[in-house]
C-alpha cells in the first residue's frame, strides 16, 4: 500500500487508519461481531463497504449454485437408479468408473474441459458472459 519507501510515520498513520495497532484478539473479536450484524467491513481497494459489493454480485452466484445444484439432481438420480437396478453389471462398473473419475479429478480441471466440449467444441454454450432472464443467463 505504502511501498518500500514509506517512513515510520506513514506507516504508524495507515495503521492506526486501519486498527492494526490493536491486538490480533481484539481485531478478530471486532471483525466478527461486525460481521454477526453484517458489517464485512471496508474494501481496501474499492473503499466501499464489502457487504455492498458482495450483495451486488451474490445474484449470479446463486443461479449458478441453483442451476448446478438442478443438474446435478437431473444426472445422478437416474444414474443412481440405473446402477442400482443393474447391480455388478458392466453399465454399473462404468457409472461408477464415471463417479470415481469425475471426483477424483480437480473441479477446475472438470470445469476447463467442460467448457472446451461445450462451448469450443460442440458450440451450445458461451466461453463467458452473463444476460438476462433464465435463458439469457443459460445461452450468454
Amino acid at each position: 500500500m505504502l511501498g518500500g519507501k514509506a517512513t515510520k510515520e506513514h506507516v504508524a498513520e495507515v495503521s492506526h487508519e486501519l486498527k492494526l495497532d490493536r491486538p490480533l484478539p481484539l481485531q478478530y473479536l471486532t471483525f466478527v461481531a461486525g460481521a454477526t450484524h453484517g458489517d464485512l467491513g471496508e474494501s481496501i481497494i474499492l473503499q466501499r463497504p464489502v457487504s455492498g459489493i458482495v450483495s451486488e454480485r451474490i445474484g449470479p452466484s446463486m443461479f449458478l449454485l441453483v442451476y448446478a445444484t438442478l443438474i446435478g439432481v437431473v444426472l445422478a438420480l437416474p444414474l443412481g437408479i440405473v446402477s442400482a437396478l443393474r447391480r455388478n453389471r458392466p453399465v454399473d462398473h462404468g457409472i461408477r468408473l464415471l463417479t470415481l473419475v469425475a471426483f477424483a479429478m480437480p473441479s477446475f480441471w472438470l470445469g476447463l474441459l467442460l467448457i472446451r466440449t461445450f462451448s469450443l467444441d460442440l458450440g451450445l454454450f458461451p466461453v463467458s458472459g452473463y444476460g438476462s432472464g433464465f435463458f439469457g443467463h443459460v445461452r450468454a
